[in-house]
């Protein structure tokens, strides 16, 4: 989202998120969404590696194989298990 909009994580954050708040509008896994911007902005990763991140903790899996060990090492509960 940054590079593509030329935004920073700030700027992306609130501009999302008074729109996805409104009560008119209905997203599926909006909750989801919102949280994710968060921890997006909070952990400073990719908005995906957050969307990841939050799906794994509600479904309990606190490991992960991934090629961004950059971004997952900000995560202090999750256990990156080796890609080689």
């Amino acid at each position: 989202m940054e590079k593509y909009y030329e935004l920073s994580k700030n700027e992306v954050q609130q501009k999302l998120i008074p729109i996805l708040v409104h009560d008119n509008l209905i997203i599926d896994g909006k909750e989801k969404i919102l949280a994710s911007l968060t921890i997006f902005y909070e952990k400073n990763v990719d908005f995906e590696d957050s969307y990841t991140y939050f799906d794994m903790l509600n479904s309990h899996i606190l490991k992960i194989i991934t090629f961004d060990e950059k971004h997952f090492k900000r995560f202090d509960d999750i256990e990156i298990l080796s890609t080689v």
